[in-house]
């Protein structure tokens, strides 16, 4: 399963689906290069890491049969290097998974129904509306500085608002200031998360604390090309089983080991 971007309601009853889990496949063509500070450049052992969650989601679907109904059921169980307990929640790899990512959090953190182009025209006004914010930022953070000087505000945009595969992948342009600017336009924490091969569990690698409410971002991948799912506090999967898994909308279709969305 992954959550489907529609602008439709959802009445609640959708079925559950797998996901591929072909990510290194997915991302053998690499559209562009996003700002380094996403990620280093991965070995397997991180889309193994990503494609075994995967794998058990999927397995979790079959045990619960008909019973499988909403992501949440699915979820897999996982701790970062802290100790906190996580789900994991699979998003297809099409070119918005970042933002898809993002939406499923808001979906189950704040039960807001949101789509991926309602964050990408957010994510372009916070920045068109605090331009000055934005260049003092620059000035104080050398990798974004280099960012925004290969890619002004205009330019980033018009770039934003363009989805799917050949369109904007969230921190293609301006790096982790991206997740900055959609974290302070939705008021939450944004956590990104990356799995650690000398410790061998996830953990934090950037923290962008705008708000009370968390969602956590599990990055897979290498520099030029990567991946975003859903990490959430296993509190947010307990109280969203009775209050916002009926708003979220749960059909995928998969093609050759790839997750695509119905709608997006």
């Amino acid at each position: 399963m992954a959550i489907v971007d529609s602008q439709k309601k959802s009445s609640g009853d959708g079925f559950v689906t797998k996901v591929g889990d072909g990510l290194k496949r997915g991302f053998s063509r690499a559209k562009v290069r996003p700002a380094k500070e996403l990620g280093t450049n991965m070995d397997t052992t991180v889309y193994d890491f990503r494609d075994d969650c995967v794998r058990k989601y999927n397995s979790n679907i079959e045990a619960l049969g008909k019973k499988a109904k909403t992501a949440t059921q699915c979820s897999v169980e996982l701790e970062d290097d802290q100790g906190r307990p996580l789900r994991f929640i699979p998003i297809a790899s099409n070119g918005n998974c970042g933002f898809i990512a993002i939406c499923a959090g808001i979906r189950y953190v704040q039960a807001k129904a949101i789509t991926s182009a309602d964050l990408r025209v957010m994510l372009r006004d916070e920045v068109l509306n605090n331009r000055e914010f934005y260049r003092q930022e620059a000035k104080t953070n050398e990798a974004f500085r280099y960012c925004r000087k290969a890619c002004g505000t205009d330019a980033f945009c018009r770039s934003v608002v363009k989805s799917g595969s050949t369109g904007h992948w969230l921190g293609e342009k301006w790096g982790y200031m991206e997740m900055k600017a959609l974290a302070r336009a939705l008021k939450v924490c944004i956590e990104m998360f990356v799995y650690d091969e000398e410790l061998k569990l996830i953990r934090s690698f950037q923290k962008l604390d705008h708000g009370r409410d968390h969602i956590g971002l599990l990055f897979s991948g290498p520099s030029d090309g990567g991946h975003f799912d859903v990490l959430l506090l296993s509190q947010y999967c307990e109280k969203s089983r009775t209050s916002t898994d009926s708003i979220l909308s749960t059909s995928t279709v998969t093609d050759g080991g790839r997750s695509f969305e119905n709608l997006s």
